[in-house]
């Protein structure tokens, strides 16, 4: 099933008829049916300030685009982009989905629900698509507050117990929903929720004078799911003291206006932030604590597979008010950045807690050359003059500088503010954060400080009796590599026992490959050809099993073909063949198989012999995609690197083939050497290991042996040869 909002007002109640308005720059398509495609307002650039009293210049924004689908299958959209551009993507970029163009449609497939943004050129003019499961809808009786197909106006929805809000996918609700000491609440559905028609005349965000999409206060039992929220006031969705919520797959979008923080927290316990879009103007998940509910902690939140995006202000952030005694138990799993503006992962006490417990897990951080510095705007006159320079987001800070200062409450229009400071002991006190599994794709755009990586962080401890202390950093990747070193832009200060740690147990996913390097082929069948008498590009493939591995019943492997793909056609070798005959159908094809050489690495010249016919075949393309079997123990990268040479040299006598060459899919400290002969001989380099990591690349379930199971399946297959091609095309 496969649906999509169409946003139709049937004046039946008004005079005034209304029409949502549609983008000029996209069309979308499914089964040649015509998808309609919204628009919203968002910030044009990182460039904020106090609230002035009245709101945003639109000056400072712009139109973007949108479709939100409903569906329980995949979904196939062609998509025309009427914006100019030369190039286009599909974030998150960990999604792994690439679009297609051609003849002036892009072809995106979209496997599973989720969240994407298409971009051009940059993230001007962008397309976000939205695709939701869907939501079995209520009868009117089922629920309090029943919105279904149509434009609705009706102002601020008031909640009390065991009350609800359904909203259609086909609905348009220009309205706000807020609830006071209410149990047992819920809003849900497809639909939009639309904060146009509310104004603000306060400068802070705290009291309920303006409600933002949802605001709620000492609350229990809330669900949140579905909705979209866009054009809040204020706080787009945000909550205090309250306890046992669950938001799932909300979308939080089209926010321009000041003080759009996406989800606040505000001195709550028993959080849950599920699989959901949140694209704010300002902070985005945001985890509070003020006076008035100084004395409940903050603990037990968790937002996990969302997608993030920052307009101005930081994007992952406990703080910077944190007037309780403690938060503790907070975690950021497996989300994505797609921009995190100031910072993308903030841990700031600028009250009186004590933060610990804290853990940042499987995050996916895109940095992009043309995101530009943060501005703070001093008066009406100021513009913002710096859109070409790059300023790429702190990966973390953390610190406690004090928030409520005179200055501060002077600025927000606050009179005797909770500065809870004197009350607990261990204000401001910072320790026990965990940062594990954070992966970077970095724009090689960008550019360098003093030859190292633009990525910059910070510490520092800004009161004289608080401590920052047991800050853990593991398996930090850029581009797929392991960052094994501090950069120089870290401006680590005042913190106690700071360490950056490759993947725990790095090698855990290679030391499941239990099947045996020996004998994987007859020795007839070491080299093998397809094609081999065609006009066309001659591509040689260099491998292991994944190459290429012979029947062998023992281990319930009883193909001919890499392993472990379900059929000849879906490994890696016979994919890439078949992208590669789509512009050169005539190419001829050698794949040989050097499992023994690896084994056998230092003194891997002596296994030449058995490779005489590759050497012969004259390649024009050399993929070089082996390493797993090479042994672990006592690994001689010099020796791998001079063995290595003299195999290329072997399979390349004239030297005029172009040589790809790949890292492992499993990890291996072979990998390293291989980056590092990559670079020293100017070589195209693959790298693979990310998707060894993921569990969804392999056949596992589909063979009882594990080394085989262990191997890459279909979609790992695929995704290998997808990425090779990049590098041959």
């Amino acid at each position: 099933m496969i649906s999509y909002s169409v946003f139709k007002h049937n004046p039946t109640k008004f005079i005034i008829e209304y029409e949502e308005p549609i983008s000029a720059d996209y069309r979308v398509f499914i089964d040649n049916e015509e998808v309609p495609v919204y628009t919203c307002r968002i910030s044009k650039m990182p460039f904020n300030r106090i609230w002035p009293g009245y709101q945003r210049p639109i000056e400072q924004t712009e139109v973007v685009s949108f479709i939100n689908l409903v569906s329980d299958e995949p979904v196939q959209l062609e998509v025309e982009m009427k914006i100019p551009h030369e190039r286009v993507c599909l974030r998150p970029l960990s999604c792994g989905i690439v679009p297609v163009e051609k003849e002036g449609r892009i072809s995106v497939t979209l496997p599973k629900n989720g969240q994407f943004v298409l971009e051009g050129d940059n993230h001007h003019g962008c397309l976000f698509i939205f695709n939701a499961p869907p939501i079995k809808a209520p009868t009117e009786d089922e629920v309090t507050h029943y919105f279904g197909p149509g434009v609705h106006i009706p102002g601020k929805i008031v909640l009390q117990d065991n009350e609800s809000v359904y909203v259609d996918k086909d609905a348009l609700v220009f309205g706000t929903v807020f609830a006071d000491n209410a149990k047992n609440i819920r809003i849900f559905g497809n639909g939009l929720l639309d904060g146009s028609a509310e104004e603000r005349f306060s400068k802070h965000c705290y009291e309920g004078i303006a409600s933002g999409n949802i605001r709620l206060y000492d609350c229990e039992n809330v669900e949140i799911e579905g909705v979209l929220c866009r054009n809040s006031v204020n706080w787009c969705i945000s909550f205090f003291h309250c306890f046992n919520v669950k938001i799932n797959d909300v979308k939080v979008f089209g926010q321009w206006r000041y003080n759009t923080d996406g989800i606040d927290a505000v001195n709550s316990q028993n959080v849950e932030i599920l699989n959901s879009f949140v694209h704010s103007f300002d902070d985005t998940i945001v985890i509070k604590g003020i006076d008035l509910y100084a004395h409940t902690d903050v603990e037990n939140i968790l937002t996990e597979n969302c997608v993030l995006w920052c307009g101005w202000g930081n994007c992952c952030e406990l703080g910077i008010e944190t007037d309780c005694k403690s938060y503790k138990n907070i975690v950021f799993r497996g989300c994505s950045i797609l921009r995190g503006s100031g910072t993308c992962m903030d841990v700031r006490s600028g009250g009186s807690a004590r933060i610990s417990d804290v853990l940042f897990e499987n995050m996916h951080i895109e940095y992009n050359v043309y995101d530009s510095p943060q501005v703070f705007q001093a008066d009406d006159a100021m513009e913002y003059e710096v859109w070409n320079e790059t300023a790429p987001p702190n990966l973390f800070a953390i610190g406690n500088p004090k928030y409520w200062t005179e200055d501060t409450k002077k600025a927000w229009g606050i009179k005797g503010t909770g500065d809870t400071d004197e009350e607990f002991a261990g204000s401001g006190w910072i320790h026990d954060v965990t940062f594990r599994g954070i992966h970077i794709y970095y724009d090689e755009r960008i550019e360098k400080i003093n030859g190292d990586i633009h990525l910059p962080a910070w510490t520092k401890n800004c009161r004289e009796n608080a401590r920052l202390y047991n800050i853990q950093m593991e398996d930090v990747t850029v581009n797929g590599k392991p960052l094994e070193h501090i950069p120089g832009t870290w401006k680590l200060e005042d913190v106690e026992n700071f360490t950056l740690s490759p993947k725990a147990d790095a090698y855990a996913e290679l030391a499941k490959n239990t099947v045996n390097a020996r004998n994987q082929l007859k020795a007839s069948d070491i080299v093998s050809f397809e094609n081999p008498s065609g006009k066309g590009k001659r591509i040689l493939f260099t491998g292991n099993s994944m190459t290429l591995h012979g029947v062998k019943r023992e281990i319930g492997w009883n193909h001919n073909w890499g392993m472990a793909a379900s059929e000849k056609e879906k490994d890696y070798v016979h994919v890439l063949m078949k992208m590669v005959q789509e512009t050169d159908e005539d190419a001829s094809f050698c794949i040989c198989q050097v499992s023994d050489w690896e084994v056998h690495y230092k003194n891997g010249e002596e296994t030449h012999m058995r490779f005489e016919a590759a050497r012969d075949f004259d390649a024009d393309i050399i993929i070089m995609r082996f390493v797993e079997n090479c042994p672990k123990a006592d690994f001689d990268s010099v020796t791998f690197k001079r063995e290595l040479g003299r195999l290329m040299e072997y399979l390349n006598p004239s030297g005029k083939a172009k040589t790809i060459i790949t890292t492992g899919f499993w990890r291996h400290p072979g990998d390293r050497a291989i980056r590092e002969y990559a670079t020293e001989n100017n070589l195209p380099l693959v790298e693979l290991g990310d998707l060894g990591d993921d569990d969804a690349m392999k056949a596992i379930g589909l063979f009882v042996h594990s080394g085989v199971a262990a191997h890459p399946g279909d979609l790992g297959m695929k995704k290998m040869a997808e990425r090779i091609f990049k590098k041959i095309d």
